[in-house]
């Protein structure tokens, strides 16, 4: 098979490519999947590419004529080298089984053609005075995020059994199912919490809101499922401070759990996303919405910059396969009602609109009796769970113990 080392190799595995997918329909789906076009160096194999690739979704035969008719049609068939070109790709096949290995080694190519590039412009902004280092640090961490997830498949067709598998395992296999810790609110909750959720907690201030989200990451970390907590409200150390109220100094310092105090909405991102990458964590905290630094434009309005965030933070929670905590508050009004509604989360509507769960905490500040209300929950029951909340330990509990299994 060929080995890519230099240029004209290269140009070999891109016509191995195309040869492939003109002379195996399974290999011309494959490389039509996995490929864009632009990892094509050269432009007239480029063109030729993107010929097959529409003939193949076409379900076009592909052959010398029927390709050069599709070139002629498209009217790429000068650049795309003539009849010289497309006899050249249907001899530069060694074995059209071997697409798969073309095909990785293509996308090796572009990817180093790219950290190329992407290392040219940091030099450039690293030295430019006008642009502060966070900010290049944050876009080199992104470009490098987007060039490693160019060669995953994220889109893969399922069928229904395969979908049918996937509700199975989600719904009944413990190793998908992060508990609270509290038993009434995992028995309302069908278990627990489940990768691809945005899960809300609503409060006002001094009801817990951020306790709540902390005990839940900590409690999965003491049962070995690592997670972040992404606090713009405290410190690492003051939410360690909280921690060792309930747990040992040793115990603590063991946990699988990483913190951030990053209040720059792509760099949280891009964090949560290295915690995944690096430390395979399986649930991340952020607290709170209100407090984060949006993405898009300090003119934009900010029910607009709160909406682009949540959603943007329910696709992060798809992409990872993890359940999101998100702290957010609630406006003033809901100090006025007994209870809080789905209708009091401030700022935005799409709260609501994006999140799988919405727990709302309610109580009195003054008091250690709270009710965590399920005001909406996607594929399950709502409802109303008492708790008890220990203010000097900051620590939920059932409010009335618990006897029997989830």
């Amino acid at each position: 098979m060929i080995q890519a080392t230099n240029t004209t190799e290269r140009r070999d595995i891109e016509a191995a490519v195309i040869g492939s997918m003109a002379l195996l329909p399974d290999a011309a789906e494959y490389a039509a999947t996995e490929l864009s076009g632009s990892e094509f160096s050269c432009q007239d194999l480029r063109q030729q590419f993107n010929a097959v690739r529409r003939m193949t979704e076409h379900g076009t035969p592909i052959d010398v004529i029927t390709l050069a008719e599709e070139l002629i049609r498209s009217g790429d068939f000068a650049a795309a080298g003539g009849n010289a070109g497309i006899f050249e790709v249907l001899e530069a096949v060694p074995h059209a089984a071997h697409c798969r290995f073309y095909v990785q080694q293509l996308q090796e190519h572009f990817q180093r053609d790219s950290m190329r590039l992407l290392s040219d412009r940091l030099r450039l902004r690293a030295e430019d005075p006008t642009i502060e280092p966070s900010q290049t640090i944050n876009a080199i961490l992104n470009e490098l995020e987007a060039i490693r997830a160019g060669n995953v498949r994220q889109y893969d067709l399922k069928s229904s059994a395969d979908a049918l598998q996937d509700a199975e395992t989600r719904n009944e296999d413990p190793k998908n199912i992060i508990q609270t810790g509290i038993h009434e609110l995992d028995r309302t909750l069908r278990g627990g919490l489940r990768a691809g959720q945005l899960v809300v907690f609503g409060g006002r201030p001094g009801l817990g809101k951020s306790a709540l989200m902390a005990q839940i990451v900590l409690n999965a970390a003491k049962h070995h499922r690592a997670g972040l907590i992404a606090s713009l409200e405290m410190t690492a150390g003051e939410i360690a401070e909280r921690g060792l109220r309930t747990i040992q100094r040793q115990r603590f310092a063991e946990l699988p759990v990483w913190f951030s105090e990053c209040g720059e909405f792509s760099k949280l991102a891009s964090l949560i996303r290295l915690a995944r990458r690096r430390h395979s964590i399986e649930l991340a905290a952020v607290d709170y919405l209100q407090l984060i630094e949006s993405p898009i434009g300090r003119n934009e309005l900010r029910e607009r910059q709160v909406a682009t965030m949540s959603r943007s933070l329910k696709r992060l929670a798809m992409e990872l396969q993890i359940p999101i905590l998100l702290g957010s508050q609630l406006n003033r009004e809901s100090e006025k009602r007994d209870r809080p509604s789905l209708a009091d989360l401030r700022e935005s509507g799409a709260i609501e609109q994006d999140a799988d769960i919405v727990i709302l905490i309610a109580g009195d500040a003054e008091s250690d009796e709270r009710e965590l209300i399920i005001a909406k929950h996607r594929g399950g029951p709502r409802g109303m769970v008492k708790v008890n909340f220990d203010g000097p330990k900051f620590w939920f509990s059932d409010a009335v113990p618990y006897i029997g299994s989830l």
